[in-house]
């Protein structure tokens, strides 16, 4: 069990996410991570230990953007080692995107023997990281049955053609440099809420406890 936070549409977005980690402490304690977008780069600031120890506010400070995501760690895959910790930060040639995951993917060791078939070099030892390859490596020529945005046909597609390869229980947060995207698997067994506050930012969270802290109704 991992908690995921997003931020979207907030200069403070660093420094909310840290308070909503905080309030879903409970469901990780080995490790932290916040990545922040700027709508022109994503940063992010990992560190292993519980939220308010180990992020200080020079760390948030540093993280400016007004979108950001946040995930706490409990490691029911891969060991607990400081190259796990997430979010994951990902550049291709798409642009870049950070990803945080709660869940498990139950046929990762068939994709990952699939993708480092193909070629694919894997850095940690997370299931996380088996969405980051396919999404790099997913064509973005198939049809759906959705009618996207303009703004999402770039991205959007590469995501859904990773998630009919994926079997599992998951719900992922990906930051891009000016998108904020949620993601639950199709029977929706992860939880994932969305809030609002008075000033119009959105916010994600694993559980509605987050969106109290930051004053945000579900």
């Amino acid at each position: 069990m991992c908690g995921i936070f997003g931020v979207f549409n907030n200069n403070n977005a660093s420094k909310l996410t840290y308070l909503g980690l905080h309030a879903l402490q409970h469901r990780g304690q080995e490790a932290v991570g916040i990545a922040v977008s700027n709508r022109y780069e994503i940063n992010v600031k990992k560190t292993e230990g519980l939220v308010m120890q180990a992020l200080k506010e020079q760390d948030l400070n540093n993280l400016k953007g007004d979108i950001a995501i946040g995930h706490v760690r409990y490691s029911t895959s891969g060991k607990a080692n400081p190259q796990n910790i997430q979010p994951f930060l990902s550049h291709f040639y798409k642009g870049s995107f950070a990803i945080a995951h709660n869940g498990n993917i139950v046929n990762v060791n068939e994709l990952k023997e699939e993708l480092e078939k193909e070629g694919a070099i894997f850095h940690t030892t997370s299931d996380t990281e088996v969405f980051v390859h396919l999404i790099a490596k997913a064509k973005d020529t198939e049809e759906f049955e959705i009618n996207l945005h303009q703004n999402d046909r770039e991205f959007l597609p590469l995501l859904f053609s990773a998630m009919k390869k994926v079997k599992g229980a998951y719900s992922l947060l990906i930051l891009r440099e000016s998108q904020l995207i949620a993601v639950r698997d199709p029977y929706g067994f992860r939880p994932l809420v969305l809030g609002k506050n008075k000033q119009g930012t959105l916010f994600l969270a694993s559980e509605s406890c987050a969106l109290d802290m930051v004053e945000a109704e579900y």
